[in-house]
């Protein structure tokens, strides 16, 4: 996989998913406990169905929100899309 590690992942779920919205006002190390899973299921070759799964799980129980099934499957397809570069 490219260059992408923890940190970068870390970045990336920041910059580009944001679920509850703190880009610019809140620790840019928000979702870095999500990091480790989500970078191991790329690592293992989680497809992207999987990593919606995963990413839909977080937000609606984990984080209490409501769903966002566009945000989280771009996100998801955002992530395969690294590792074919």
């Amino acid at each position: 996989m490219p260059n992408l590690d923890t940190p970068g992942l870390t970045r990336l779920l920041f910059a580009k998913w944001d679920p509850i919205g703190v880009r610019g006002v809140g620790p840019d190390d928000e979702y870095a406990s999500y990091a480790p899973v989500i970078l191991k299921m790329l690592q293992d070759g989680a497809s992207g169905e999987m990593l919606f799964a995963h990413l839909r799980d977080i937000r609606v129980t984990e984080m209490c929100l409501p769903a966002d099934d566009a945000a989280d499957r771009a996100f998801a397809a955002h992530l395969i899309g690294l590792l074919g570069s």
